[in-house]
């Protein structure tokens, strides 16, 4: 792979990659789907697939937007889908149980901390840009402790547009100022965050926890490099250091 340069800025993801999202949204719908049961009667196992219908629904007649990710959009529909009355209450309560539990079960991957300690360190600018919803994000950032870490932060709600698209990343280049060629992008995405990094003309870094790999052969496709762990992060910072 090609040599990297020592960065002055770091656009960082932050779902699956600071921490694992799907431990956390499985915790979350479950809680929704015991509230969603003592409510109406209707058991889990249809709740969850009438949840994740919607969701696709939503997605793709949202696609691009950050109302897209809107768990309220999602439950409001399940409730539509069952011929239930509109219930503000129930809606209301399926989304900040789920959030609620979301956020309890929230925890960074090992190195997170060790890895933001070290570019504080070395004077290296960070930026999360994620896509979801502004309020959401900001929740986790703070349950987290990221905030004395972190320069900037971007949402696809505040950009008005999702990763890969241009403008996300470009909003946050403005923010941190910091030019595209001095800059790495991380996450665990192929099709966000390396394809929008390497958009821009940005270094990029597969955070790849699984080792899934890359099998796309499309070069736009490809990272610049491929880390499993944060620790191994870190050790490519000290390498590009000099």
């Amino acid at each position: 792979m090609t040599q990297m340069a020592f960065p002055k800025g770091i656009l960082l993801d932050l779902d699956n990659t600071l921490y694992d999202y799907k431990s956390c949204h499985k915790e979350g719908l479950n809680a929704a789907s015991e509230l969603f049961l003592r409510e109406t009667g209707v058991d889990k196992e249809r709740f969850s697939k009438l949840y994740n219908i919607c969701r696709r629904e939503i997605n793709i007649e949202l696609k691009g937007l950050a109302s897209s990710h809107n768990r309220l959009l999602y439950f409001q529909r399940v409730i539509e889908k069952m011929n239930l009355k509109v219930n503000a209450r129930l809606i209301l309560g399926l989304y900040s149980s789920y959030w609620d539990v979301f956020i309890e079960n929230i925890r960074l991957y090992d190195g997170v901390f060790d890895f933001l300690k070290e570019c504080v360190k070395k004077g290296v600018k960070l930026a999360l840009v994620t896509d979801l919803t502004a309020d959401v994000q900001m929740k986790k950032i703070a349950i987290l402790g990221l905030d004395s870490y972190i320069d900037a932060v971007v949402t696809s709600e505040e950009a008005r547009l999702e990763k890969p698209l241009t403008p996300i990343f470009q909003l946050a280049l403005k923010k941190i100022g910091i030019a595209a060629k001095d800059v790495w992008v991380i996450g665990d995405s192929i099709e966000k965050d390396i394809v929008g990094g390497n958009g821009v003309g940005a270094s990029t870094v597969l955070f790849d926890k699984e080792g899934t790999g890359v099998i796309s052969g499309d070069k736009n496709n490809k990272p610049m490099f491929i880390v499993k762990s944060f620790p191994e992060i870190i050790d490519l910072l000290k390498r590009t250091e000099f």
